[in-house]
């Protein structure tokens, strides 16, 4: 079920909605009514988008070939001849983007940008740089084909590592300063983008996007500012105990009285025994699907590692990125490196690598999706934060979590003899 264009939110509907709450801190640019109408927030799968006269931008390596991920849907979504077009235009430039028909797509266009990969750019210092320019170039291509509308994924915030909110900082800025340009430049209403959409698929993104529009896109009048909207008054109950839970008071009060003792034990269970998270990404499918609640064993994280345990780890190349994979291999084996997170391994698949002292190797157990040791290598058991244990929700899935998936840990592992 395709999304017409009229359906998409815009920024101003989605103020009125109070979906989107004005920044506390003063706005770095003046509120525009008009720009507010023409740039839209979804989540969504971007194939599904209807874009009559516009285009959708595939997230895509420099060989502008299925890379797997939002570029792997599109292809499919796009159907075989959108690889064949592909594959007469000698590929791409990191930072660059270039324009395709959609075939069986619900748009006219697809725009193949390819943006860095993170860890890579990073050592550089060109990361932000190539990121701006990847948006840059795509909308210009839009405008110069004719086109009205575009909407673009979360360029390089999947498995080119690149942290949500430093890259939707980059996107946004750059979508205002060309939207700002086209506004003063003054060109004919209909050479002029319409629509620009930021369009989600994880929630990780669309967070992200709606903390920060509000600094780039603030709200413009009364009509769109939620503070100063009326509020509806609701009538107050005349017996009301507590404003803050539904326990009857005489339940309440040992509670609170017993609270100053219980609290620094729960606060301690939570920070060094165990602690509940999230699974936001794909990479552990199918044991841990996107949105199951794990409970992790933070105390004595690294003791007894054995292959086919499910631990959680700080990234080793953006360390304020938690990662759950699965180990692989220990100190002393050998793994044969294989192409995961679309091709993020390179020229790497096949090679065999020890892992080395005081390290581990860990994966993904869905390949596709997950960037793990082999792209960047095996890593320090000091980055182990905890241990997965069980799964807490859902219900129906809730039990203790598996050593081994469909017997992979024990195909891919190679133990050196002596």
């Amino acid at each position: 079920m395709s999304i017409p264009q009229s359906e998409i939110p815009r920024l101003s509907i989605l103020y009125h909605a109070k979906r989107l709450i004005p920044s506390s801190k003063p706005p770095l640019h003046t509120p525009s009514a008009t720009l507010n109408t023409r740039v839209g927030l979804i989540r969504s799968e971007i194939t599904k988008l209807s874009l009559p006269n516009g285009a959708i931008v595939n997230t895509t390596n420099t060989s502008l070939l299925n890379a797997g991920g939002i570029c792997g849907a599109i292809h499919n979504a796009a159907g075989c001849g959108l690889l064949a077009e592909c594959l007469t235009l000698n590929g791409c430039e990191t930072g660059d983007a270039k324009i395709t028909d959609a075939y069986d797509l619900a748009c006219r266009n697809v725009i193949h940008a390819v943006g860095p990969v993170y860890w890579k750019a990073r050592r550089t210092n060109e990361h932000a740089s190539l990121l701006a320019s990847c948006y840059a170039a795509s909308l210009r291509l839009a405008v110069e084909n004719g086109l009205d509308a575009i909407a673009f994924p979360a360029i390089s915030a999947g498995v080119f590592g690149y942290p949500s909110y430093e890259a939707a900082e980059v996107a946004i800025s750059t979508v205002r300063d060309f939207l700002e340009r086209e506004e003063q430049e003054g060109g004919a209403e209909g050479k002029r983008l319409q629509l620009v959409v930021f369009c989600m698929l994880e929630s990780k993104d669309e967070i992200a996007y709606i903390e920060l529009l509000p600094n780039y896109f603030p709200p413009a009048g009364d009509k769109e500012d939620p503070r100063k909207s009326p509020e509806r008054k609701t009538p107050e109950k005349k017996k009301r105990i507590s404003t803050t839970t539904n326990m009857p008071l005489p339940l309440l009060l040992p509670t609170l009285k017993t609270l100053p003792l219980t609290l620094p034990i729960l606060i301690f269970i939570t920070n060094h025994v165990y602690s509940l998270h999230r699974i936001h990404g794909r990479s552990m499918s199918p044991t841990l699907p996107r949105d199951m609640i794990i409970l992790a064993q933070r105390h004595n994280a690294t003791a007894g590692l054995r292959r086919g345990q499910v631990v959680l780890y700080r990234s080793p190349v953006d360390p304020e990125r938690v990662a759950v994979k699965r180990v692989v291999g220990l100190e002393g084996d050998v793994v044969v490196v294989r192409p995961v997170g679309g091709g993020l391994a390179g020229g790497r698949v096949g090679e065999a690598v020890r892992v080395g002292a005081g390290k581990v190797w860990v994966e993904g157990d869905e390949g596709f999706w997950s960037v793990d040791s082999n792209v960047y290598g095996a890593i320090p058991k000091a980055l182990i934060e905890a241990k997965v244990t069980h799964v807490v929700w859902p219900p129906s899935r809730a039990g203790r979590v598996k050593e081994d998936h469909m017997g992979r840990v024990g195909a891919l592992k190679y133990r050196v003899p002596g």
